[in-house]
């Protein structure tokens, strides 16, 4: 049964890790898609292929955001792709007056997008790996006073009680942060969370 449950567990992390190379394969492949496009639809040649590499893209990441439960992730892959498609748009701007593509101004871009994305990725992310604060004796005494000795979850009477981080971040110890939580109504929490990272 022990075993059962870690092969379960490690088969939902590998499927994680599996989904997470197809997703920057599709931004990879969006990425290089988008200036071959520029250029075939500017002098027409091979446009049926670079538009092909780029719908082949364009799936590939409607796959991955339709799977994938990270909203900080999504969102981070969402600002790249997004770039793409405005420099699809305005792809006259990376042509020269010799009708050559400018890979300088398109690489700066595109690297510009990727450090943003990561950067908002790593910041919104930044709480999974902060060190763990305790609430203050003031502000335990305060939230049970305020939740009338019940839990927040089941609003049952406390008798054993444990203190949460209501958004998860355990480095924030503000006073509308924490909620006294029966131990059952605790873990089924923490279950809940990490449920949902293994996904």
């Amino acid at each position: 049964m022990v075993s059962y449950y870690t092969y379960s567990l490690s088969s939902k992390k590998m499927r994680s890790s599996q989904r997470g190379i197809i997703g920057i394969f599709g931004i990879i492949l969006a990425i290089i898609a988008t200036p071959l496009l520029i250029i075939s639809l500017k002098n027409q040649d091979f446009v049926f292929l670079s538009i092909l590499l780029w719908f082949i893209g364009v799936l590939i990441l409607l796959w991955w955001f339709k799977r994938e439960k990270s909203l900080n992730l999504k969102f981070a892959m969402g600002i790249i792709f997004t770039g793409q498609i405005v420099m699809f748009v305005f792809g006259e701007s990376y042509i020269d007056d010799n009708n050559n593509f400018i890979f300088n101004k398109y690489i700066l871009f595109s690297s510009f997008l990727i450090g943003f994305g990561l950067l908002y990725f790593l910041i919104k992310s930044r709480k999974r790996f902060a060190i763990r604060q305790y609430f203050s004796s003031e502000i335990k005494g305060q939230i049970l006073k305020k939740q009338n000795y019940k839990c927040a979850g089941c609003k049952k009477f406390l008798s054993v009680y444990d203190f949460d981080h209501i958004d998860n971040d355990r480095s924030n110890n503000d006073y509308n942060n924490c909620q006294a939580l029966c131990p059952i109504c605790h873990a089924l929490k923490t279950r809940k969370m990490k449920k949902n990272f293994n996904k």
